[in-house]
């Protein structure tokens, strides 16, 4: 099949879709890979034809006030910001996304991507699959993230789902822009909510045994389990060894911590201080990943590395403090360590919710961050308990299949099958 598969958003939203393409190619299949203009190089790796979105994702964040509203935790300030803000590349977003997707038989899409790849199968009769890292459509387990990560009677869970919705009409005049330019009818909801009727396949990719199924969700809903990157990744993505120095820094003592806020720009020298203090309170050393903050210097007890491959490292750690975003949860839960989630804002609470439920770790939000807060966090995430936990949940995931192998297969064998949205 001729497939392509669409991402956008930050280093945790598009190596999923990396890893799936990688796959894809893999067993023969003809993939067009559509990511933002700073992964276009790895991208090119790993596929033969790739189509870079027309912005690049870790700048986007220096634009208007998308910093503050990060940092301080505001999703409806940020996502309101960024749809203004995304009004003035919408045009070439569309017209990229509608050259990588002719010719296709099956469009792969994501959350950012999603309603204007839909209106381009639509017009074009392609089939469509959805990659999810969680449970985002109307359940009675999960309310929107937006709202809350708490528990929440079933009825309230699903008309947070149904609230969004309300506020998400702003962008059906664009996407009505789009359906003309296509040659479709206009629309009053979100394609991506109307092509649910359809039960498209959703993948996701985590298990079941992290995040257990809703009743809602039927048989079109598959937890793949989690989608830990081949070593052709790790090169393309300049990750295949590890940086100097950091052998012999884990050689040389106990298992230090991981700390660590991905594509989160939130590390400064005064989080470093609190990260260096509690660590000193500890008798702890410290590696400390800078994602996409500036870097900062290294100390006696503090290495400071940029490109590091989680999946080797994280196993070598006693515990990580990070950000809670998905891909770095799952690889925390499947090294078999304690964590604690130090959320910053959309899923990031709910992630750390579901460590704190699973009983391998602590959460709060990086907006509260303390140096006692930290250390009695640690503290917790360190008692005997929650380090055997997190060894066993370790184990139990890493004897499962490698779900990006699962996804792949399903693909290969059943996309054809998949539905096109109607017109």
């Amino acid at each position: 099949m001729k497939i392509t598969t669409l991402a956008s958003g930050s280093r945790g939203d598009v190596q999923p879709l990396l890893v799936l393409s990688h796959r894809l190619a893999a067993l023969g299949h003809e993939v067009t890979l559509v990511v933002p203009a700073n992964d276009g190089a790895v991208a090119r790796r790993l596929v033969r034809s790739v189509v870079e979105l027309p912005f690049d994702g870790h700048a986007v964040l220096r634009e208007g006030n998308l910093m503050d509203s990060l940092r301080e935790g505001r999703n409806i300030a940020f996502f309101s910001e960024g749809l203004k803000l995304d009004e003035k590349r919408r045009p070439q977003m569309a017209e990229a996304i509608i050259g990588a997707c002719a010719g296709a038989d099956l469009l792969l899409v994501t959350p950012l991507v999603e309603d204007i790849a839909l209106c381009v199968a639509e017009a074009n009769s392609q089939r469509v699959g959805t990659v999810l890292p969680m449970p985002m459509w109307s359940n009675s387990l999960y309310p929107s993230f937006f709202f809350s990560t708490a528990r929440l009677p079933g009825w309230l869970s699903r008309l947070t789902f149904t609230l969004i919705e309300r506020g998400a009409r702003r962008v059906i005049g664009p996407i009505n822009e789009l359906r003309a330019l296509l040659g479709l009818r206009p629309v009053t909801a979100r394609p991506s909510v109307s092509f649910r009727r359809c039960s498209p396949p959703v993948l996701y990719f985590l298990p079941e045994r992290v995040v257990p199924r809703p009743p809602e969700f039927g048989a079109n809903h598959h937890f793949t389990g989690y989608w830990p990157v081949p070593t052709a990744v790790r090169r393309a993505l300049g990750e295949a060894v590890p940086p100097d120095g950091l052998r012999e820094f884990l050689d040389a003592g106990d298992p230090p911590l991981f700390v660590g806020f991905g594509s989160m720009p939130v590390l400064n020298p005064a989080v470093l201080g609190i990260v260096e203090r509690v660590a000193k309170r500890i008798g702890r050393r410290v590696v400390l990943g800078t994602g996409w903050s500036a870097a900062l210097p290294s100390s006696e007890r503090v290495l400071v590395v940029d490109k590091v491959d989680h999946e080797w490292l994280l196993p070598r750690c006693g515990a990580a403090v990070h950000h809670g975003g998905a891909s770095t949860t799952g690889a925390v839960l499947r090294a078999g360590i304690p964590q604690v989630v130090t959320s910053v804002f959309a899923d990031q609470p709910f992630w750390g919710r579901r460590v704190r439920e699973l009983g391998v770790g602590e959460t709060f939000r990086f907006q509260k961050l303390t140096e006692g807060r930290l250390l009695r966090a640690l503290a917790r995430s360190l008692e005997p308990d929650r380090v055997a936990s997190a060894r066993a949940l370790g184990e139990a995931l890493a004897a499962e299949p490698d779900g990006a192998e699962v996804a792949a297969a399903l693909i290969h064998e059943h996309g054809e099958t998949f539905p096109i949205p109607p017109a």
